[in-house]
């Protein structure tokens, strides 16, 4: 073997090696809540709010822009996206269903730092969180005008970084199922 073909050999096995590492990287980003939690994630995807009876799942998109799609033996049920809205005391992970028609189905908040009694108290309300649900995303645009939407005095930022992750993930599935992904 010259060595010209030792060079070519290493470059085919060092381009298979980085695929292969983003391919497990993807992969990982995508699975790490489910290792995380316990189980916690499958769960929550199998409860009454989200898709119960699922039997199967695809992982799409790359990266940030990884979701899946939700089916019941061939038909499709929906979309669950992991997504994480800037909160006023850091980070708001949550997980989003989102039915077939791109409506918003139930939202589960995993982790937050809010402030208790003002963005807490607003991540632990039934009435916000269940306010969200069934909403399609023209309806879920923050605004000020509280006819609009819920906003809790005081944790307006709170309620901005859940509706715009929840418009993100939208936005994410309906670009990604428009471009046939």
């Amino acid at each position: 073997m010259g060595s010209r073909d030792l060079i070519k050999s290493t470059a085919i096995l060092l381009a298979i090696t980085i695929v292969s590492g983003g391919a497990l990287a993807a992969i990982y980003s995508l699975v790490e809540p489910i290792l995380e939690s316990g189980g916690e994630f499958l769960a929550t995807i199998n409860s009454e709010k989200f898709f119960p009876g699922y039997t199967n799942f695809t992982v799409l998109g790359h990266g940030e822009g990884e979701y899946l799609r939700i089916y019941d033996k061939d038909k499709k049920m929906g979309y669950i996206v992991n997504k994480t809205g800037k909160g006023f005391g850091g980070d708001i992970d949550m997980i989003l269903a989102i039915n077939d028609d791109f409506a918003l189905k139930a939202v589960k908040i995993l982790h937050h730092a809010e402030t208790p009694g003002l963005g807490a108290k607003v991540l632990g309300s039934e009435e916000f969180m269940g306010w969200l649900e069934g909403k399609e995303e023209s309806e879920l645009l923050f605004t000020n005008a509280k006819e609009e939407v819920r906003v809790v005095s005081g944790a307006s930022v709170t309620t901005r970084a859940v509706l715009v992750a929840i418009n993100d993930a939208i936005d994410l599935v309906r670009e990604g199922e428009s471009n046939g992904l």
